[in-house]
């Protein structure tokens, strides 16, 4: 049930990476106070003309628009993972706790597919198994990923074969020993 409700929790956490930004205009109405008149003294003004912002081109991301902005990086991974020489050039998704880094072996990951993923731990794994719980990001029913022992080297890894059912954005929990870790990671 703790897991349950950890998952429902980044679930929203995660669903709401939008949230705080304005859907407002620039052109819209001055903020108001609570009894809705304009601060007194206040003279009116219009609104400054703002030029338009230039529209990006479409991402050649395969994986944009999926998980949350940034959930999936192409520079080299954090200092810490060196211990583990991870290739060169993969992409990967690093866990809300910077505990767990995964580097993607298939690029775009793909559902209904076997895909590895490299994870990297922070922390040791003092001889324990890496454990997976896969939910999809807009609610459903979640997936046991299989269990990876403590057997690979170098450094603190767990090489692993992620498949999820349907495309989507899936919140990964990832428990090894005391340690614990969730990761946005996309499917297409």
């Amino acid at each position: 049930m703790r897991r349950y409700l950890a998952v429902v929790s980044l679930v929203a956490l995660v669903g709401c990476s939008a949230c705080g930004t304005s859907s407002r205009s620039a052109g819209s109405s001055p903020t108001r106070s609570a009894s809705g008149a304009a601060s007194p003294g206040a003279a009116p003004t219009a609104a400054a003309p703002t030029a338009a912002a230039p529209t990006a081109a479409p991402s050649p991301d395969p994986m944009a628009g999926i998980c949350p902005a940034g959930a999936v990086h192409a520079e080299p991974p954090p200092a810490w993972t060196a211990s583990a020489h991870p290739p060169v050039g993969n992409r990967w998704v690093e866990g809300v706790n910077g505990l767990a880094v995964g580097v993607l072996f298939k690029d775009p990951l793909q559902a209904g597919q076997d895909n590895k993923i490299l994870w990297i731990m922070k922390v040791p794994r003092d001889g324990a198994p890496l454990e997976a719980v896969a939910t999809p990001q807009n609610g459903g029913a979640s997936v046991d990923l299989p269990e990876t022992p403590p057997d690979a080297e170098p450094g603190e890894i767990y090489p692993s074969i992620n498949s999820v059912p349907t495309p989507g954005c899936w919140i990964v929990q990832l428990g090894w020993g005391n340690a614990h870790d969730v990761v946005a990671v996309p499917f297409t």
